[in-house]
């Protein structure tokens, strides 16, 4: 017999959230923290089809910083897409997000678009080290 539990927890966390913030219904892990960032996934959504794993991805700000539109931002989600052997990343679904949770309409991602070179000193890399070894 199969516990009810995992079915449970999943009908809580989307009831709850309708009262809050959409992304506070999500379940983030810390990948890494450091000045002033910190790097977050939701490992529910990670997935490989052959050499491409998927992840959405969340980096919060101790400082706001202002989007592209001018609006103040304490975090962002974005899907990646990783060529675990092209060595390449694919950013889509940018969203940013004020203190109040809340999405940014107009907000434009400020990463190059399209896929690019994974930078060694980057997310993206710290994201296919955990999940492409």
């Amino acid at each position: 017999m199969r516990s009810s539990f995992p079915v449970l927890l999943a009908v809580l966390l989307v009831s709850g959230a309708g009262t809050a913030g959409a992304q506070d219904a999500y379940l983030w892990e810390e990948l890494a923290s450091g000045e002033g960032e910190t790097i977050s996934y939701n490992p529910l959504t990670v997935s490989r089809d052959g050499a491409v794993v998927n992840v959405l991805q969340k980096v919060a700000f101790s400082t706001p910083f202002t989007t592209s539109n001018g609006v103040a931002a304490t975090y962002f989600t974005s899907h990646l897409a990783i060529n675990c052997e092209a060595n390449t990343v694919t950013r889509s679904d940018y969203t940013a997000y004020n203190a109040d949770n809340n999405a940014i309409a107009g907000a434009t991602d400020p990463a190059p678009q399209g896929t690019v070179s994974i930078d060694p000193q980057s997310g993206a890399a710290m994201f296919k080290e955990k999940f492409c070894s």
